[in-house]
């Protein structure tokens, strides 16, 4: 409810929108992470935390290409040099594991075995 009011109440704080997202998601709410990502896109444009947010929900959602879509255009707003590698870095991963179905089956296999290691 706390979230909720404080979402009602940011008007056009983008950045505040982008947090609120952030918790959403945290808290597993992705769909109500979304809408406050996309306010704050609304709001201010695009920032590098609302787009990296649609990132790890198409991530989740299992959008490959939104996926690199989204952290293409974050690598774009990324401030430092850190945050430019590893939006390209992750640009990439997606886009071969896109691509290369061989590539994709062998990370289904890592996955699958850590998985099991973990049980």
């Amino acid at each position: 409810a706390a979230l909720r009011l404080a979402e009602r109440r940011a008007a056009g704080d983008a950045d505040l929108l982008a947090r609120l997202g952030e918790t959403y998601f945290q808290y597993g709410d992705a769909r109500r992470a979304r809408k406050a990502f996309q306010k704050a896109l609304d709001k201010a444009g695009e920032s590098f935390r609302s787009v990296r947010g649609l990132a790890e929900i198409s991530l989740r959602e299992g959008k490959i290409a939104h996926v690199i879509h989204h952290f293409s255009t974050a690598n774009r707003f990324a401030e430092t040099a850190a945050l430019r590698r590893w939006t390209r870095n992750e640009t990439e991963y997606f886009t071969r594991l896109n691509e290369d179905e061989d590539y994709m089956e062998m990370e289904i296999s890592r996955i699958n075995l850590l998985e099991s290691l973990e049980r």
